[in-house]
């Protein structure tokens, strides 16, 4: 409902009269026209004022804790490890890790040209715990000019390598029969217990190498020369 006001111009005061008696026929006629305002209409706008006024407080509340937490965290100041404190925890995580046995990989010979790490992978995952397994190109010592697919199998024990070798031996895998080989470590001197490592690739980092190694066995130590800037010397 609502309720209307008029202002009009007349040019004669009879007219103002004649109107003003037809508007109050009307308004006897229809009263649902003329009702009275709603009085609770203020009490709601007040209401609602109030209730913004508290959400705009509580955001602020909000923002201003937000802030004091950020200036909190900005002030703690930061702890960076040293040189020597990285090379000492790294040191810590490789004692740490697990370290596969001695004379626990296996080359794998004769594979299919659509035969990949992760085929390999998941041919050996169903029996055995391994801990990697990779297909790479390289020369075949028979045929020094073309290169064949040969997969190299590291298991973490000794007799999980030794139980592949009997059992997975002429294997299907992509339909060809694999060819395993058991890799053993040489027994050098006790004399000769420094490996010295050149021509190493510039885009290789130390972990690499340290992966490369711990491969076909333990170390004690291992050593990059260093260049007179600091750089690794290749």
């Amino acid at each position: 409902c609502k309720v209307a006001q008029y202002e009009m111009g007349f040019k004669k005061p009879n007219q103002i009269s004649a109107v003003a008696g037809e508007l109050l026929d009307l308004t006897r006629e229809e009263e649902d026209i003329v009702v009275a305002p709603d009085a609770n209409l203020s009490k709601k706008k007040k209401r609602n004022s109030e209730m913004d006024e508290r959400e705009h407080i509580d955001e602020a509340n909000r923002k201003r804790t937000l802030l004091d937490e950020k200036m909190e965290i900005a002030e703690e100041p930061v702890k960076k490890l040293s040189k020597r404190a990285r090379k000492k925890l790294n040191r810590e995580i490789r004692a740490n890790e697990r370290k596969p046995e001695a004379d626990a990989s296996l080359w794998v010979y004769n594979l299919s040209s659509r035969t990949t790490n992760m085929s390999l992978s998941q041919f050996f995952q169903e029996h055995f715990n391994f801990r990697n397994a990779k297909v790479e190109r390289v020369f075949d010592r028979r045929h020094p000019h073309t290169k064949i697919l040969m997969g190299f199998v590291q298991f973490w024990t000794k007799d999980d390598a030794e139980r592949a070798f009997e059992t997975m031996q002429g294997a299907q895998l992509d339909g060809h029969s694999i060819e395993l080989t058991k890799q053993k470590m040489k027994k050098d001197p006790a004399e000769k217990r420094i490996l010295i490592v050149k021509r190493i690739p510039l885009k290789r980092s130390f972990s690499d190498i340290d992966y490369l190694i711990t491969s076909f066995g333990g170390f004690k130590r291992l050593h990059m020369a260093r260049n007179d800037d600091g750089s690794h010397r290749r």
